[in-house]
């Protein structure tokens, strides 16, 4: 058995948290469907359970197993996922026949939305936010640290709430706006002689860092735990 070095172990918890992510999902999507008794219903949830099942026995055997190969794994679970969550769209539309219906199939849809936004802005903004953090590194140590932070992207957005970096860069700091440069203004992070202007500007990047942090976080636990 080949020993895994820290980066590999790192990488695979990554990508652990993000099967267990999808693993409550598919339950919830199940739990949706359990009081609709069409034959439909009953067939999608057995689609689901097996696919909850592949999910779960990937995660159990995750520590034995490859970060590339969990990485081709979570993204062919999120591809049939995102097939059978159509159906279930569609099988709900069809259900729906009053007012609580019409709630329900209302929340169903929004957490689907939630959920795919979550997948796509969460591992983007943890990147922003370990690029920020580490701005004064060279560009290669950004993309590094910022490649760990999109991966472990629920940790990365609770530390941006905890202790969010200043947003210095539109997109990604990479060099000092006073520097030339090929690309557009949205590389370029400005550097601040003046104290005062500093610590007014620090404050309201901050702030803003925090706040999107925290309705990404409050996205993520609403689509995965409640």
């Amino acid at each position: 058995m080949t020993t895994q070095g820290p980066l590999e172990q790192i990488s695979i918890s990554g990508f652990t948290i993000q099967l267990q992510g999808l693993a409550s999902s598919i339950q919830k999507s199940i739990d949706d469907l359990i009081p609709i008794k069409a034959s439909n219903s009953t067939e999608l949830q057995a689609n689901y359970t097996d696919q909850l099942t592949q999910v779960k026995a990937t995660i159990a055997g995750a520590n034995s197993s490859t970060s590339t190969a969990l990485r081709k794994q979570l993204q062919n679970f999120q591809t049939q996922i995102g097939i059978y969550n159509s159906v279930r769209d569609k099988i709900l539309n069809d259900y729906v026949g009053g007012a609580p219906n019409f709630l329900t199939a209302v929340k169903t849809e929004f957490k689907y939305y939630c959920t795919m936004m979550i997948f796509v802005l969460g591992p983007l903004f943890g990147f922003i936010v370990m690029t920020n953090t580490f701005y004064a590194e060279k560009p290669m140590y950004k993309f590094f640290y910022g490649f760990w932070g999109a991966l472990w992207y629920p940790l990365t957005i609770v530390f941006a709430i905890i202790d969010p970096p200043k947003w210095r860069a539109l997109v990604v700091p990479l060099t000092e706006s006073r520097a030339p440069f090929f690309f557009f203004e949205f590389w370029k992070y400005h550097v601040v002689t003046d104290i005062a202007t500093e610590i007014e500007d620090s404050a309201k990047s901050k702030t803003m860092m925090r706040l999107i942090s925290l309705a990404l976080a409050t996205m993520f636990f609403y689509c995965f735990f409640i």
